[in-house]
Parts: structure tokens; sequence; C-alpha cells
């Protein structure tokens, strides 16, 4: 029920609209989408500074400007750089259904959605497995969220070197290549944090381009 009613979200559709056909859709598309994927994970942990305006990845001197990330990351001395994706064959499936049938390539791009999302999640449960007593994770935090633009994306996945690692690219505009795809900053806090996620309260909600496509950042 859990995937059905994410789904659906994504869809911008009430759980209760959705007829019996329609959720036993999304759960054989969504078991499709997971043969057709191949998900991989990149997570580096890396210490951090903060600036009047950002945030510097200390190893390389990687800056992040950005009151939000910085806000953010006001109690963390390290943080996560994650960058995940569903590879080329969620591209692919998107394509095909679209040529077929584009309410269909809509349930499509939002099992996309929630399987990059519970990659995301995975990976964060693996990272909390590992965590002291005394560590906390922020919320997750993208580029294109709050105040820290997609231009950055270039420099992320050059400091994983996610492009030879798995096959992650950007466009000239940002946006990732393969398109089900994420990068993300977790910080490791030394109190307990508020790790509400909401596109509501971003500062970037009337022009995100995420949100322009139906899509989400990773939140």
């Amino acid at each position: 029920m859990f995937v059905t009613k994410e789904v659906l979200r994504y869809m911008s559709m009430p759980y209760e609209q959705a007829d019996d056909d329609m959720k036993a859709d999304i759960l054989d598309t969504y078991e499709q989408l997971k043969q057709k994927c191949a998900p991989k994970v990149l997570l580096e942990l890396f210490d951090i500074s903060h600036t009047d305006n950002g945030i510097v990845i200390s190893t390389n001197n990687f800056y992040i400007e950005g009151q939000d990330i910085l806000r953010t990351m006001k109690n963390a001395n390290k943080m996560y750089v994650m960058v995940a994706t569903l590879g080329m064959g969620a591209d692919m499936f998107i394509r095909q259904t679209q040529s077929l049938s584009m309410s269909q390539a809509l349930i499509v791009n939002s099992c996309c959605n929630v399987l990059i999302e519970s990659v995301c999640d995975n990976a964060e449960r693996e990272i909390i497995e590992k965590l002291n007593d005394n560590e906390h994770l922020t919320m997750r935090y993208s580029p294109g969220y709050g105040d820290v633009p997609l231009t950055i994306q270039d420099g992320i996945l050059a400091m994983m070197m996610a492009g030879k690692r798995i096959g992650l690219s950007t466009t000239k505009s940002g946006m990732l290549v393969p398109t089900k795809s994420v990068t993300a900053f977790i910080g490791v806090s030394n109190q307990k944090e508020d790790r509400l996620r909401s596109c509501s309260s971003c500062a970037m909600k009337g022009t995100c381009k995420y949100r322009k496509r139906g899509d989400r950042c990773g939140h």
C-alpha cells in the first residue's frame, strides 16, 4: 500500500480516488521498473567547515554557497555526499511508454520517483546503523532545494568521480543524466535534528525545475 500511495501522491491523485485496476497497474509497473533498473549509490563522508554564506568541504576546499544549507548543517562538522541513480533503464522505460500512452507514462514516471527516493532512504538507513549514540543525521538536502543552485551538480559529480564510477553526467542547465538520479548532502550533527522535509517550505517552490517537471529533488 505504501508504494501505491506514494506513486499516487506523485500523480497528484488521492488514494481513495484510484480504482482497484489503477492500483494493480501501479504495483505491476513498479515491479517492471525494478526489473529494468540497476540502482547505484555513492556515499562518502567529508569534514566540513562553516563560513558566513555557506559551507566548505575541507578535503578539497569545495564551497557550497547558501544560507539554507548553512542552517541545515549548523550543528554538523561532517557531511555525507550522496549520489544515486536508477540508471538509463528508467529513462528508456519512460520513453518507451510515452510512445504508447501518456497516462501510462505518468505512472511510470511516478514509479521512478518513488523508487529513487527509496534507494536514497535505504542508503540513509545504512548510514544510521553506523552512527554513534551522540551522532544524528540532518535532513537530506539536494541542489535545487532552497538557495543551492543546480549549477553545483558538475562539481559534485567531479568530486565523487560519478561519471567514471556510475555513469552520471549533467546537462548545461545542471540537470542530471540519467534523469532519475539524485545528489544530496546529509550532515552528521551533534544533536537531534528536525528531519521534516517539505516542498511547501522550500524557498524555490515557485521556480523549482524539479517541481515544474512533476518531480522532486530527492527530499
